[in-house]
């Protein structure tokens, strides 16, 4: 009889010191290692020798040496916390934007200049923009410098148009002009003097003062003329068509040897008119025409020579005209002085020889 003893013991595989072993996987990337590894303190255990990938140092691996590429395309480093990109070290350090041939940048110098840089392609628009305190050039050519605020600096600063300050007029002095003065402005338009003296000191004897449309065929002329010592003044109104028309009654020129010719053709006046007149005369009634509803007083002292009052009477009766005190009314053609009367409907005259004496004309 034959007995048989089996014997089962468990199997046992020795770990090896350094760690887990697996196949060997691809050359040089320990990824046999890393299939082996059964927990996490297995995958701690890989040294560096074995494996490329430093899991340890990746928490710690912050500052990087030698140049640096991202290859990525769309590749944008995000800052979501305060902060700031510091470029620190040597003169020379900065920060590049380069795309192709056109390139822009930050960069400092060894004298610890701060500059901003442009650079353009080879045939470039901008070839260096170098922003400091104390050059700016565009193409290589000085654009500001601290001589250019007057002559001498190589910019004619101060020159406006081409022309210098002294070639224009200021405001507030007298101002000497030797050329024609143009206002070519259009529209409704006010050019208002205050205490002006026109006068050419040089040449009294030609002075003149003209206002026209421009073609010099109508407006208003006034001219002076001397010979020796006597002084003449024209005014002349040369119009086509039209008139004189002012915002009174009347036009008084306070000076004799006043004419008006008709030669070029009519003049002619409409006198003004006054209706229901009564009482005393004013002498808001001079050269007027006067309808009288009741008889009138005439005043002295109020007209003056030369004034003329035209009347009629509108009523049905007649009125007497009276001569106020201290006037000689004296009746045309006749040596008698005093009140008169107008009949009724009838017209009649008064003409002042002066302040205190007058003729009445159509009374009786």
């Amino acid at each position: 009889m034959t007995l048989a003893i089996q014997f089962r013991l468990p199997l046992y595989l020795a770990r090896p010191a350094s760690g887990p072993q697996g196949p060997p996987g691809l050359s040089g990337t320990g990824l046999g290692d890393l299939i082996a590894a059964n927990n996490l303190s297995d995958l701690q255990s890989i040294g560096a020798a074995r494996s490329n990938l430093q899991v340890g140092g990746l928490n710690t691996a912050n500052t990087w040496t030698g140049a640096q590429t991202f290859a990525a395309a769309g590749f944008t480093p995000n800052i979501n916390a305060a902060g700031a990109i510091r470029l620190n070290g040597a003169f020379g350090g900065g920060l590049v934007l380069e795309d192709g041939a056109g390139r822009a940048g930050f960069y400092t110098t060894d004298l610890g200049t701060a500059l901003v840089v442009a650079l353009g392609s080879a045939s470039g628009l901008i070839e260096a923009a170098r922003f400091t305190t104390t050059s700016f050039r565009v193409n290589g050519f000085l654009a500001w410098h601290a001589g250019n605020h007057g002559a001498g600096s190589g910019l004619i600063a101060d020159m406006l148009d081409g022309m210098h300050a002294s070639a224009f007029a200021q405001l507030g002095i007298v101002n000497t002009f030797t050329q024609n003065l143009l206002f070519a402005i259009g529209g409704n338009r006010v050019i208002g003097m205050t205490a002006t003296t026109v006068h050419d000191a040089a040449n009294v004897g030609s002075l003149g003062l003209t206002i026209n449309d421009g073609g010099g065929s109508a407006g208003v002329f006034v001219h002076n003329t001397r010979t020796g010592n006597l002084n003449s003044t024209d005014i002349r109104f040369v119009t086509a068509e039209g008139g004189i028309s002012t915002a009174t009654e009347r036009m008084r020129v306070d000076k004799t040897g006043l004419i008006f010719t008709t030669s070029a053709g009519r003049l002619a006046a409409r006198i003004a008119h006054t209706s229901e007149v009564s009482g005393l005369l004013t002498a808001a009634q001079a050269n007027q025409h006067i309808d009288i509803s009741g008889g009138i007083t005439v005043p002295a002292g109020v007209f003056v020579a030369g004034d003329m009052i035209s009347g009629y009477n509108a009523t049905g009766s007649a009125l007497t005209i009276t001569a106020g005190a201290g006037l000689t009314l004296r009746l045309d053609g006749t040596a008698t002085v005093g009140n008169r009367s107008v009949a009724q409907r009838k017209l009649f005259s008064i003409r002042f020889i002066s302040p205190s004496e007058a003729i009445i004309v159509g009374a009786t």
